[in-house]
């Protein structure tokens, strides 16, 4: 959320290892899909969770996650997490989240939805909602630690993991 996009070992190897995002690829020998990750299910017109003709797309999330700081992911991090990089504007791909996203919220704790200001929804899924800046801090330890300022990085966060992911620092 605050790394240097010219370093492509501090942009990708580490946040895709200690942060997750609600979708991810699964990459095969001979086909890339995508997968849910901290998401239950990928999103589609079929099973619902996309109306609204592609504007209004629902995550069912799973439960359970922990941080590494401690404490149960909830729909209120992800909406705080991609509230928090749309106002620093620091991570490579902020601006996606800024420029899709109308509003967001958190339906109930394992429910998020996002409605697009267009249907621009498999750009969406694949490019925005995949993105190491689209990944998910607890709330609780970033605004217990230095909080979140337009246009500048968390130095807790700098220096200590608050994802979800199978690794921590």
């Amino acid at each position: 959320h605050g790394s240097n996009a010219a370093n492509t070992n501090a942009s990708f190897a580490y946040p895709e290892q200690g942060y997750e995002t609600l979708l991810a690829y699964s990459v095969g020998s001979d086909t890339v899909e995508l997968v849910p990750a901290l998401a239950t299910e990928v999103p589609t017109s079929e099973n619902g969770l996309i109306t609204e003709e592609g504007q209004v797309i629902e995550f069912p999330l799973r439960e359970g996650v922990t941080f590494h700081t401690g404490g149960e992911m909830t729909a209120e991090d992800v909406v705080y997490s991609w509230e928090r990089t749309m106002t620093m504007g620091l991570a490579p791909g902020a601006s996606s989240l800024n420029d899709s996203i109308e509003s967001m919220e958190a339906v109930d704790d394992y429910t998020f939805r996002v409605t697009l200001n267009r249907a621009t929804t498999p750009i969406f899924l694949n490019n925005v909602v995949t993105n190491p800046a689209a990944a998910i801090v607890s709330q609780s330890a970033v605004e217990e630690n230095g909080g979140v300022s337009e246009g500048q990085p968390n130095e807790y966060v700098a220096q200590n993991s608050v994802g979800t992911g199978p690794y921590m620092l």
